[in-house]
């Protein structure tokens, strides 16, 4: 059997190296007598491994941008960014829970080392989280589970703008658990505080009253203005 270092290339980019699956694909194909075909090679392959991956394994995909080798130069351009493209929206759309993707996004990408003197990459990429939160909250509120699907290219979009060849240093994302734990913690200090009120001034003040109505001007007698 006889075929093109090309071929063969994309058919290892396509199994990610997985020297089984090469392998059996091309003992099949000799089988029959046919010819590993670039631009039909997902219809080729055969006995892949099993391409479930982690959220980091999503993140680095996201924030790390593929080598380019001397071979798949020669392939052409348009063909290997709509590769990128699918194999990328294939993994966050297999994954589901889009929040944590984009919750490792929004902690991560100011750790990323990219060329960014006028901070035009870095708003970008704020505009896109401000987008797909703004999508979430409506699907949160309407019920449209359905608009889910425009998820993926957001995070597709970021890739596109910050990623590096480099490899990156993902963290756990923990800003919402901090978040999470101190409103906890000061809302039942605020409630402890409600319950030592006497009675009969506490049941003409609510929690949500006193944070609206008075706090602002209690924090005002306790920590005045400088008169400069």
């Amino acid at each position: 059997m006889r075929t093109s270092s090309v071929a063969l290339t994309a058919l290892a980019e396509y199994t990610e190296c997985d020297i089984r699956a090469c392998l059996n694909t091309l003992q099949f194909l000799n089988k029959k007598k046919e010819m590993l075909n670039v631009l039909d090679i997902s219809s080729q392959v055969i006995g892949r491994k099993d391409t479930s991956k982690s959220v980091f394994d999503i993140w680095k995909e996201i924030f790390q941008k593929r080598r380019l080798k001397g071979v798949r130069k020669s392939i052409d351009d348009c063909r290997s960014s709509f590769n990128e493209f699918t194999s990328l929206h294939s993994l966050v759309s297999n994954c589901g829970n889009y929040d944590l993707i984009l919750d490792g996004i929004h902690e991560n990408i100011l750790q990323l080392n990219y060329h960014d003197p006028v901070m035009k990459k870095t708003v970008k990429c704020l505009h896109n989280l401000e987008i797909s939160d703004i999508l979430h909250q409506y699907v949160m509120r309407t019920q449209k589970m359905s608009l889910q699907v425009y998820q993926p290219a957001i995070s597709i979009a970021i890739h596109g703008v910050v990623s590096q060849v480099e490899k990156p240093n993902i963290q756990w994302p923990k800003s919402f658990h901090r978040y999470r734990t101190s409103l906890i913690h000061k809302v039942e200090a605020l409630h402890t505080w409600h319950n030592k009120i006497t009675p009969c001034i506490s049941r003409h003040i609510s929690t949500k009253s006193f944070v609206a109505d008075l706090v602002s001007p209690l924090l005002h007698i306790l920590s005045p203005p400088t008169l400069r």
